[in-house]
């Protein structure tokens, strides 16, 4: 297939998106097709014209229904579908980022986005709060520093008994130490609480969490603090975090107990 036919056949796909997905459970007539998409009986015909030019679908007996082909290539374009949804809702949350890392695209098929706007600006740290409060132990790349994530992770470790263990950029930890150093050495009492420190700056703060499922959460900073909040579970996303999180610990030095 050359390349002008394969921006066909994503074209074809675009207009014709509808129609493809009503097949998807299974055989149609043409009468049904109409009814159910809404729409004149004319349009029914040049779309399955098309389709059927390209292999996509097949009639036969009264009835349209899709070709191998057409299966397997509507589950790959809905996946893509899926991950640009999540991609465009993360557009703003992304947008201050300014880094050469990749991240994968499943990491956004399916996510759950939360950005912060003017009339909601809590809503990213509301949505951490609760993805702690989900887990029982959690692994971070921290990035941010705010009085809410101090009070979350200490109700967390000391009262809920989440297991943590967070790398933490230097002028970070030096600030949570000289700011918050008693809720922080009564987590750290606990021995729910491991913390490293790294000379690197992240570009967002990256967490693990572990329950009776895996799930990985993204948050992002921007000039007005925190500009969006993503979790994901899918295994993609989850291993790309995993990665980011041992490659970063790897270079980070444990901070020893203080009293």
């Amino acid at each position: 297939m050359g390349y002008d036919d394969l921006e066909g056949l994503v074209g074809l796909f675009c207009r014709r998106y509808d129609l493809i997905d009503a097949l998807a459970d299974g055989p149609r007539s043409k009468n049904e097709l109409e009814s159910d998409l809404d729409v004149s009986r004319s349009t029914v015909d040049r779309a399955v014209r098309s389709l059927e030019a390209e292999g996509i679908l097949v009639r036969e007996g009264g009835s349209v229904s899709l070709t191998f082909l057409g299966r397997v290539t509507l589950k790959g374009y809905q996946q893509l579908r899926e991950g640009l949804v999540g991609l465009h809702r993360a557009k703003s949350m992304f947008a201050p980022v300014d880094t050469e890392e990749m991240v994968p695209f499943e990491l956004f098929r399916g996510a759950d986005v939360v950005t912060a706007d003017p009339k909601a600006p809590h809503r990213p740290v509301a949505a951490l709060a609760q993805f702690l409060d989900d887990m029982s132990e959690v692994q971070s790349v921290v990035k941010g520093l705010m009085a809410d994530y101090v009070r979350m992770y200490h109700t967390q470790i000391v009262e809920n008994r989440l297991d943590a263990e967070l790398v933490v950029e230097s002028s970070v930890l030096d600030d949570l130490i000289a700011t918050y150093w008693d809720p922080v050495s009564d987590a750290l009492s606990s021995d729910r609480l491991v913390v490293y420190e790294t000379s690197s700056e992240p570009p967002y703060s990256v967490k693990i969490g572990e329950s009776d499922t895996t799930e990985v959460a993204v948050i992002t900073y921007g000039e007005q603090g925190v500009s969006g909040f993503l979790r994901s579970d899918n295994d993609r996303a989850v291993s790309w975090a995993r990665r980011v999180y041992e490659r970063t610990k790897s270079e980070a030095s444990l901070v020893a107990p203080m009293d």
